[in-house]
């Protein structure tokens, strides 16, 4: 029998995406699924735009008062009936293909539990629409590779690319509420203590980067607490050694300079740039002597002046090399 797929979409606000969104479910090739949407209070038009489609696959529900995103995410997970779970947020979407490649590594591995494609950035800054790739190899990644790259820089992103088997969340509640900004990377770190990931080496879904992103605005508060997930995640566990833990510490601090200048550039936030190396100077006090963080920290009072259209193309480049640089170091980590 086919498995039956649950599609969990928390929406808040988003009637400029959401049709797009709904109808990436709705046009799937793989067509046993279910669609929860659950809206989260909108004060625009978002709940007439759910209500126009008739589809018997689509389950609505409003909340009441509003709860938030991971808590409404939590909520849809809880009235999901499927085999598989899986979270689209309402300002992404799917490829036509994605429920059918995920069925299909289902059956190849049908002992496994958490299901991982290659996805698509839509980056509305840039505009540009790239591939990216979370991992190296199709098919099993070991919990060791994955609590590696998680460690060294989320790779998976906000979970639209991650299908889970509802067997694995019988034993992890889905998003911990702990955690107001990187519950995902919380989630991903849980489910690698216990599981291998399987990975579809295709790019199937679309992150659409927006100025109305959570993560552009709290940007720094999301890094803090990441960063505090993956230690408190490494610091206990049984897959990854003491001696991988530091040196995975001093590979991602180098890492981390260089991305604070980045990430600072791109958002022309000169003040962005410096917090971020601030708060890793805290982080690693041991390793606060760099010359490179005083060479990014120095050239941040330049980020005004840099920034232009001009260099939207160079700073393109400039994240793509920035990507490769953690390639590489993660993959002589994992040698």
């Amino acid at each position: 029998m086919k498995p039956l797929i649950s599609v969990c979409m928390p929406n808040h606000n988003y009637e400029r995406f959401i049709r797009e969104s709904i109808e990436s479910v709705l046009n799937q090739t793989y067509e046993n699924f279910e669609l929860i949407i659950i809206d989260d209070c909108s004060t625009d038009n978002s709940v007439n735009i759910i209500k126009s489609y008739k589809d018997p696959r689509i389950k609505f529900h409003q909340n009441e008062p509003n709860m938030g995103g991971y808590r409404t995410a939590n909520k849809a997970i809880s009235l999901a009936k499927g085999d598989l779970i899986a979270i689209l947020h309402t300002d992404d979407k799917y490829g036509p293909h994605f429920l059918e490649e995920i069925v299909k590594a289902y059956n190849k591995f049908p002992h496994h539990k958490v299901f991982v494609t290659a996805i698509y950035n839509q980056d509305s800054l840039l505009g540009n629409l790239f591939p990216d790739y979370p991992f190296k190899t199709e098919g099993i990644v070991s919990q060791k590779e994955v609590l590696t790259r998680l460690a060294y820089e989320n790779p998976i992103g906000n979970g639209i690319n991650v299908v889970v088997h509802k067997d694995a969340l019988d034993k992890n509640d889905f998003y911990n509420l702990e955690y107001k900004y990187a519950a995902d990377h919380d989630l991903y770190m849980r489910l690698a203590q216990q599981y291998d990931f399987i990975y579809i080496n295709k790019p199937l879904t679309y992150y659409r980067r927006h100025e109305i992103n959570l993560t552009n605005r709290v940007f720094l508060e999301m890094i803090k607490e990441g960063h505090g997930i993956c230690n408190k995640h490494l610091s206990n566990s049984k897959i990854i050694s003491t001696d991988l833990h530091r040196k995975l510490i001093r590979t991602q601090y180098k890492s981390m300079i260089n991305k604070a200048f980045y990430i600072g550039f791109k958002y022309n936030s000169p003040s962005l740039t410096r917090d971020l190396l601030k708060f890793f100077k805290d982080a690693y006090p041991e390793l606060k002597y760099s010359y490179n963080w005083y060479l990014m920290y120095t050239l941040s009072f330049l980020i005004n002046n840099l920034s232009s259209k001009l260099l939207t193309k160079p700073l393109f480049k400039l994240g793509r090399y920035y990507r490769m640089y953690i390639t590489r170091n993660v993959e002589a980590l994992l040698k």
